[in-house]
């Protein structure tokens, strides 16, 4: 959005959609109904899950954790994300749109697509610092993110992420690839000019890798918590849950992120383009699953919530034979006295 909002020249040059026509490549080549459907279903089904996970994590009772705090924005940022690099970009698809298709709307939700995966990232690393340093430091995790110390981190990322977005380069779908790129022109005539975005690598290769460091030392100190365990086969199932969420969201980072970095300077064969795309959306829908079922508190919470909303309406019990006669019985007594 730099171009848009402080180069005009340079946005009227390199992002107009004079110097060629989008049906150079007819819609029907551009479109993908089949990765459409599964972007749009995908998406559906990870909103869904994400509802009561939601609900849950925003319940005061947590709310006096800090890293339920964390979770709950992270859950809420991930169902704006699910939105529009699911769910939109499965219309897209479908419909087969490029940038110059609808350039100010792609844009915008470009800049919103850009900046909830960057406030999201940033999120998932202050929480494993949380966590990291709870088991290893609690009296100084307390200082740091007690009460509304909290907060300062989550406006730090969210402010990080609106400062990336507007001083870098747009992100923008090509239907072509299945994809979001920086290069707004890609699959046609580009203009002599190199688009990119210069934090976006910084950023996909520092998130894997400060995730696995942390989770390291999270494992690393879980086993070492369990060595001095009392009664080690009962830790060690409560702590299996602990150790598969952290592999799932570990391994979904390193992989999509790095692959996300590769795409967008180097040739990448469509099949894997889709897999990115399709993998950034499981980043932010997978963690919802993994609350639900691995998350004790959060399921249990869940479950009550759905019996409680959920309840169906119970029959009304079919009165008796004496209330039928007492019923008969005060009726003829009211008749005879009116």
């Amino acid at each position: 959005m730099n171009h848009y909002i402080f180069d005009k020249e340079g946005y009227h040059k390199y992002f107009n959609c004079s110097f060629y026509d989008i049906d150079l490549i007819p819609s029907n080549e551009r479109k993908d109904p089949y990765f459409g459907i599964f972007m749009i279903v995908g998406s559906i089904f990870f909103e869904f899950i994400y509802l009561p996970v939601i609900i849950v994590l925003w319940q005061p009772s947590l709310q006096k954790e800090s890293c339920y705090k964390l979770m709950s924005f992270i859950a809420i940022i991930d169902v704006i994300a699910i939105l529009l690099n699911g769910f939109l970009t499965g219309i897209f698809s479908i419909l087969g749109v490029v940038y110059c298709s609808c350039p100010q709307f792609m844009l915008i939700a470009g800049f919103f697509a850009y900046a909830a995966w960057l406030s999201e990232s940033d999120l998932a690393i202050i929480l494993a610092f949380n966590r990291c340093l709870f088991m290893l430091y609690p009296h100084k995790c307390e200082q740091l993110f007690k009460n509304s110390r909290i907060y300062y981190w989550i406006v730090a990322a969210l402010g990080h992420a609106f400062i990336v977005c507007i001083t870098t380069g747009p992100l923008t779908y090509n239907s072509l690839y299945g994809v979001w790129l920086f290069n707004p022109h890609f699959g046609y005539p580009q203009p002599d000019f190199e688009f990119g975005n210069f934090w976006h690598p910084i950023q996909n290769i520092a998130v894997p890798f400060s995730l696995a460091f942390f989770y390291i030392i999270f494992a690393v100190t879980i086993i070492q918590k369990m060595m001095y365990q009392e009664n080690q086969r009962s830790y060690s199932q409560s702590q299996k849950g602990v150790f598969i969420q952290v592999f799932i969201v570990a391994m979904l980072n390193f992989v999509i992120s790095l692959l996300y970095v590769y795409e967008q300077y180097f040739p990448t064969p469509k099949y894997l383009t889709r897999f990115s795309q399709a993998g950034w959306m499981c980043i932010h829908g997978v963690p919802g699953v993994v609350y639900l079922t691995m998350n004790k508190s959060v399921r249990n919470r869940s479950i009550q919530l759905f019996k409680k909303y959920w309840k169906p309406n119970a029959t009304a019990p079919l009165p008796t034979l004496s209330e039928n006669v007492s019923t008969t019985t005060r009726s003829k007594f009211l008749s005879k006295n009116l």
